[in-house]
């Protein structure tokens, strides 16, 4: 090999160890690249105080059943309005939690009934804040794989406004959005569950082990013969700002075998969907108060 020829393949190896290095920095730079939820993140725990003071517009929740005598239509009527009641408490406590002030709550919507204490006209803007709500989610949702590092830039309707203004604004730097649903096992049905799962689930289970071990060998192998909970639990949530409407935060999430009879696991559910929601620092009074306390 001449000269000539060995310069050329060094040049030729050194383009292509160049185009793989600056292959690898762009991949380096978009996977460090922030996401649009942690320029909002950072934005916000910068310019706390901007952002301290919640409003929550009404929560609408909605919880099913396979009705039967031990957990009849009254029964879930009765109950869906206790979840409801546990819904705004856990929430609140969440926001806390988080650095916020909740400032003013609406009434948790639980039934079409519940409409009947309002005028026509707050009526229509509930309807219509609960359907820009619900397309506004599913737009973000579909578009969550293409905003990379980019604004969510999204608002919510003036609809919001004017029923902050109907249902008598609080002086607020937030708009919480909600609505949460729920599938409750009734008693009887779940006392089923649990006695097929000692007697049938029991006796299948060393078969349940011969064939797991048999199907692992040849790459399959069969479901576990026990029947679990067919509860869940489903939060929906949507934070904007009060003053531009900009949407700042939007999640909603299922988490299956979950009962929200349980309020414990109710705001633990709750504080998972909004575990990516901005954490803002304490206030100076807060961290003083938090000093002078002694357990």
């Amino acid at each position: 090999m001449n000269q000539v020829q060995l310069v050329r393949r060094v040049l030729v190896v050194s383009r292509f160890w160049l185009m793989i290095v600056a292959a690898m920095a762009f991949i380096a730079g978009c996977a460090t690249e922030p996401t649009a939820t942690e320029r909002i993140r950072d934005r916000m725990a910068a310019q706390s105080d901007q952002y301290r003071r919640v409003e929550v517009l009404p929560v609408w929740f909605k919880g099913f059943a396979v009705t039967d005598a031990s957990l009849t239509t009254n029964d879930l009527k009765a109950l869906n309005r206790q979840i409801g009641t546990n819904l705004l408490t856990a929430l609140a406590r969440v926001l806390a939690e988080k650095g916020y002030e909740v400032v003013q709550t609406s009434p948790v919507l639980c039934e079409e009934a519940d409409l009947d204490t309002f005028d026509a006209e707050t009526r229509q803007l509930l309807f219509q804040v609960r359907t820009s709500f619900m397309n506004l989610s599913q737009e973000i949702y579909a578009n969550r794989p293409n905003q990379k590092g980019t604004p969510l830039e999204y608002t919510i309707g003036t609809c919001a406004g004017q029923l902050r203004t109907k249902l008598g604004s609080a002086d607020a730097d937030l708009l919480v959005l909600m609505e949460s649903e729920a599938l409750f096992e009734s008693p009887d049905a779940r006392h089923k569950r649990k006695k097929a799962n000692w007697t049938f689930g029991a006796a299948m289970m060393p078969l349940f082990v011969a064939f797991s071990a048999a199907g692992a060998a040849g790459g399959g192998a069969p479901n576990l013969p026990l029947e679990f909970s067919p509860g869940w639990v489903q939060h929906s949530a949507l934070i904007a700002d009060a003053r531009t409407r900009e949407v700042l935060f939007c999640n909603g999430r299922r988490f299956p075998g979950e009962d929200a009879r349980n309020a414990d696991a109710l705001r633990g559910k709750l504080k998972d969907t909004l575990a990516d929601f901005a954490e803002l620092p304490k206030r100076k009074e807060d961290r003083t108060s938090s000093k002078g306390h002694t357990p």
